[in-house]
């Protein structure tokens, strides 16, 4: 990958990224913040946990608004053809993509783990309790004995996650001609997939579950659990690009991608 064109790439993605980030981050705090007003909290990452409820929700819309829109354009406007005057449309492409997922998992991952040291080191709940219910959880030791390099690891985890939801909308980008469907499709995914692993009764499958902490009973999940959400998003993404490549056959400048 050419280092030069991912730079570049970078520049013009940079501002909407820190917009994002700033305006993600002061909402997940103000979550955070409210949870340890009106919630019974017996660990500090409790309400890190509770804070991010909202925030998890929309994560693949806010994760795909600010990079997938870039190519969309750049393909639409017959950028792609010009930029292969002076190098190769395939490298142009993929330092594009290169550079939105790397700013996306940056963003994420910063703007998760400000969130886990503000309610680790600032906040002081208002209802305090003895009693923890982090110990029940798979991986409760961790985070109720080292809150901040669990939820280092976790923030690394959900960056790696949400750089698969902007990656998927890329994919999207080439082939398709409606950017509002492009934006939104990692959102609908989500919820479509959550909807029916909920009415068939396998929720721990779920990409929702891979990436939201403690989401179902103890008794439900296991370790494989978290990767499991996460293959199959990646086999149905690619799936769902397959099937758009194969309806459109090339690009909107009328050359092979």
């Amino acid at each position: 990958m050419n280092n030069r064109l991912v730079a570049n790439a970078i520049k013009e993605m940079i501002v909407p990224m820190a917009i994002m980030l700033t305006a993600g981050t002061i909402a997940l705090c103000i979550s955070c913040y409210m949870i340890s007003q009106n919630t019974a909290i017996g660990d500090n990452l409790e309400m890190w946990i509770g804070g991010c409820t909202v925030i998890d929700f929309f994560l693949p819309l806010i994760v795909s608004i600010p990079f997938t829109a870039f190519l969309f354009m750049k393909r639409k406007d017959g950028f792609l053809y010009y930029a292969a005057v002076r190098t190769s449309r395939r490298a142009y492409i993929l330092a594009q993509i290169g550079a939105g997922v790397l700013l996306a998992a940056i963003m994420v991952f910063l703007m998760y783990f400000i969130g886990l040291l503000f309610s680790v080191y600032l906040l002081t709940p208002s209802c305090p309790s003895e009693r923890s219910y982090l110990s029940a959880y798979l991986f409760g030791r961790y985070q109720a004995e080292s809150p901040v390099i669990f939820g280092f690891i976790w923030c690394i985890w959900k960056s790696i996650v949400a750089s698969l939801f902007v990656a998927f909308g890329y994919g999207l980008s080439l082939f398709m001609d409606n950017i509002f469907v492009i934006m939104i499709a990692p959102f609908i995914y989500c919820m479509a997939e959550n909807l029916i692993t909920g009415t068939l009764q396998i929720p721990q499958y779920s990409i929702m579950t891979s990436y939201v902490l403690n989401r179902l009973t103890p008794s439900a999940m296991h370790i494989w659990n978290y990767a499991a959400g996460v293959v199959i998003f990646i086999v149905i993404s690619l799936l769902i690009i397959g099937v758009a490549k194969y309806r459109t056959g090339v690009t909107n400048d009328g050359k092979a991608v």
